[in-house]
């Protein structure tokens, strides 16, 4: 597999729970991924959830994106996921189910733009894929 931006990855067996437990499947997005010359290139990867709650959100339909099984969140407080890139294509537990459109791709920057975790510099790296991948026009972070 050959992660892109925009992907929505589903990873088995995901190791890292937030809350302690079992290791469980989780769904990603990749936002983008370090800048030229960073060694080993990361992906930063958002994990949506299906609980709502009071933040600043950015809202995911199943009947819009029918690989997702229930409504689910990305929620802008909270950090990235940030991953070699090589192991995400390499690892067995992991597979592209769909893609997020480049208008929502947009919103979800502008989200990710305004949010106090990410720091400026993966900020600016995820505004560089996007205007790779041809979703333009986007804010400065700074």
């Amino acid at each position: 597999m050959q992660v892109e931006v925009g992907a929505v990855i589903l990873w088995h067996n995901f190791p890292n729970p937030q809350f302690g437990g079992k290791p469980k499947p989780r769904l990603f997005l990749s936002l983008g991924f370090t800048g030229p010359g960073v060694q080993p290139r990361l992906c930063y990867l958002h994990t949506t959830t299906r609980t709502r709650r009071n933040q600043v959100h950015f809202f995911i339909s199943c009947t819009k994106y029918g690989f997702f099984d229930h409504d689910c969140y990305l929620y802008f407080n909270e950090p990235p996921y940030p991953r070699q890139e090589n192991e995400i294509n390499s690892h067995r537990d992991i597979c592209a189910v769909g893609k997020i459109d480049k208008l929502d791709m947009k919103a979800i920057y502008e989200g990710i733009r305004q949010s106090r975790v990410y720091s400026l510099m993966q900020k600016m790296d995820i505004r560089y894929s996007l205007n790779l991948a041809g979703i333009t026009g986007l804010r400065s972070p700074a």
